[in-house]
């Protein structure tokens, strides 16, 4: 398998219980780092739409945005909208997450909409399939590498119970590009 430096850490347990997580990289100009927040809400076809504000790409900053997906017994379909400070469509892209499996997706905006644009909303969203998705935005700095860590806001989302039996009803990963 190809090393992406994608990875999803999924903690559960029966109790209440706290953590924190943080990546880091080591690059020319030292080490960069951003602290996650651990996801609690999940995106499925009946709870409407993820929402991601604040996001950016110019010649200082650029965004990725990132999805931990985990379909039930049909494949999840999940469409990412990329809409500029107006409300109108910059791109659009469909993604398709396996019947039974696991997925972890990290992907620029301009995989999504090849212009620059100072001022986004992503809108995430499950069309068909049963499962369930958290997405997340990262926008980083382009000189510094030091990136900000946007969780999704979900109406009518769910907590991580779903994803707990999903996960342990689907034990199968699957090994292809950009999925762990």
């Amino acid at each position: 398998m190809r090393e992406t430096g994608v990875g999803a850490l999924v903690v559960a347990g029966s109790g209440l219980f706290t953590m924190t997580s943080r990546i880091h990289s080591d690059g020319p100009r030292g080490s960069v780092g951003s602290d996650i927040t651990p996801v609690q809400e999940f995106l499925d076809a009946e709870s409407g739409e993820a929402v991601l504000p604040a996001l950016v790409a110019s010649s200082e900053h650029r965004t990725n945005i990132g999805f931990f997906a985990v379909a039930d017994a049909t494949e999840l379909h999940l469409e990412v909208t990329l809409l500029d400070a107006t409300g109108v469509t910059l791109g659009s892209r469909t993604f398709v997450v396996a019947a039974g499996t696991i997925a972890h997706r990290h992907i620029s905006s301009r995989e999504i909409a090849p212009i620059a644009f100072d001022e986004a909303t992503a809108r995430v969203r499950v069309t068909s399939g049963d499962g369930v998705v958290a997405t997340y935005a990262s926008v980083v700095d382009n000189r510094s590498s030091d990136a900000s860590f946007i969780p999704a806001s979900i109406a009518g989302a769910f907590g991580s119970s779903r994803l707990r039996s999903l996960i342990v009803a689907r034990p199968r990963l699957p090994e292809s590009e950009g999925e762990r």
